[in-house]
């Protein structure tokens, strides 16, 4: 399989970059920062179907959100917008 870089727009405005490879839908990842209670900032991520139901992954102590990357790039992307994030504390949180 071949695949590419494309990019496109998101509706904020920032510049996306996502590869293609293999047959279905390209499946784009959002990283985003969010602040929360106390000024505290969560790192999280968007992959799969932005139109799908909702899947929310939470990882364990010493791990990071990498730690559900068998299931976001598997079978379940094409039908289900998940959504990882780092515990705070952990990887790219505070």
């Amino acid at each position: 399989m071949e695949g590419e870089i494309r990019f496109c727009s998101a509706p904020d405005g920032a510049r996306l970059a996502y590869a293609t490879h293999g047959r279905g839908p390209p499946l784009v990842t959002v990283a985003t920062d969010l602040r929360g209670g106390g000024g505290i900032t969560l790192h999280a991520r968007e992959w799969g179907n932005p139109d799908g139901p909702a899947i929310l992954f939470v990882h364990g102590w010493s791990q990071c959100d990498l730690c559900w990357s068998g299931q976001v790039g598997g079978r379940l992307a094409a039908d289900f917008r998940m959504v990882t994030f780092d515990n705070r504390g952990h990887r790219m949180s505070e």
